[in-house]
C-alpha cells in the first residue's frame, strides 16, 4: 500500500510511505535523510518494486525512499528551508523547524518496527560499512551480522540521529553506509549491490522472503580512526581500501617520507594519490574490537 505524509502545511510537504503486509515482525527500511545520498534511495525504490511483486511471506514491511524530499530534489546534504542535518534532528519535534517535523514524522512512521535499516552514502573511495552502537544494544549486533556487510563500526552515539533515537525506545536499528558515486546523483554500482544484498539477507532470514541466508565474517570495530598529515604535500598511498595493515607497516608517502600505520588495522579508506594539506587524513582506520 502507497500513502503520502504531509508533513508541513506552510511549506507543504509529502513522504513517500510504501506498507507491505500485516502484523509482526517489522522492519522499515529508510532512504534519503540526506537528500544527495542516492544508493539508499535507488534500494528503497527497488525494494518497492520487489514486494509489489512479491508480499512479504509474513510480518510487515514498511520503507520510506526519501525521507528529506526537497533535499533530494535540491541534490543536497539538507534542505535550504533552514539547512538542519536531519540525521542530527530526531526524534524531531511537530511544532519544530522544517527539519525537525520532518524528523518527527519519520520518528512516527517507523515507530512500530522490530528493526530499522537507515541506508546512507559514505565518500566515493571508502569501503561499504555498517554503523551501530553494537555494544549497547545487543539486538543491533544481531542485525549488523545478518547484513553480511564485512566492517562493522562502532558509533560514537551522538545523538539526534534516526538509529540512535530508534534504539533508544527498544528497536534495532543501524546505518549502512555505502560509498558514493563520482558526481552529483550517480549511483555506486558495486555499492548499492552490496547494500541490496545485505538488506535482502536480512530479510531472507527473518523470513520476510525465500531463499537461502549466507553468513560470511563480519569483523566489529571501534569507532573510524585518521592517520593525518602532518605538513603539505603529495601523498602516494602504499595500501587500497579495504587492505589489511599491519602496525609499523607503510601505508604511504608523503612527500617522500614513510607514513606507518598506528596499529594492526583494516583501511576503511585510503586516500588515492593527491596533493594535501596539513592536517587532512591520508587513511580512515579501523581497529578490532576487544
Amino acid at each position: 500500500m502507497h500513502r503520502q505524509v504531509q508533513v508541513n502545511d506552510m511549506m507543504p510537504t509529502y513522504i513517500d510511505v510504501y506498507e507491505f503486509g500485516s502484523g509482526s515482525p517489522k522492519i522499515a527500511i529508510t532512504g534519503g535523510i540526506h537528500g544527495n545520498e542516492v544508493s539508499g534511495i535507488h534500494i528503497c525504490k527497488k525494494l518497492v518494486e520487489y514486494f509489489e511483486e512479491n508480499p512479504p511471506l509474513k510480518g510487515s514491511v514498511v520503507v520510506l525512499p526519501i525521507c528529506n524530499p526537497i533535499a533530494f530534489r535540491q541534490m543536497e546534504r539538507a534542505n535550504s528551508f533552514d539547512r538542519k542535518d536531519m540525521n542530527r534532528s530526531f526524534p524531531g519535534s511537530a511544532q519544530g523547524s522544517y527539519t525537525e517535523r520532518l524528523a518527527h514524522a519519520v520518528m512516527e512512521l517507523t515507530k512500530d518496527a522490530d528493526m530499522i535499516i537507515d541506508l546512507h552514502n559514505c565518500g566515493q573511495n571508502s569501503q561499504s560499512y555498517t554503523l551501530a552502537v553494537y555494544s549497547e544494544y545487543p539486538k543491533t549486533r544481531k542485525l549488523a551480522d545478518l547484513l553480511n556487510i564485512p566492517a562493522l563500526v562502532h558509533s560514537g552515539g551522538a545523538s539526534g540521529q534516526l538509529f540512535i533515537e530508534a534504539c533508544k525506545r527498544g528497536q534495532a536499528a543501524l546505518i549502512i553506509e555505502m560509498p558514493n558515486g563520482p558526481g552529483p546523483g550517480a549511483i555506486n554500482r558495486q555499492s548499492t549491490k552490496q547494500g541490496w544484498d545485505g538488506v535482502m539477507n536480512a530479510l531472507r532470514h527473518e523470513g520476510f522472503v525465500s531463499g537461502d541466508c549466507i553468513q560470511n565474517e563480519v569483523h566489529a570495530f571501534g569507532p573510524i580512526k585518521h592517520v593525518t598529515a602532518a605538513e603539505n604535500g603529495l601523498w602516494k598511498p602504499a595500501i587500497k581500501s579495504g587492505d589489511w595493515a599491519k602496525a609499523g607497516e607503510t601505508t604511504g608517502t608523503l612527500n617522500g617520507n614513510p607514513i606507518l600505520a598506528p596499529a594492526d588495522c583494516y583501511a576503511l579508506t585510503a586516500r588515492p594519490k593527491s596533493y594535501i594539506a596539513c592536517g587532512e587524513f591520508v587513511v580512515a582506520y579501523l581497529v578490532k574490537a576487544e
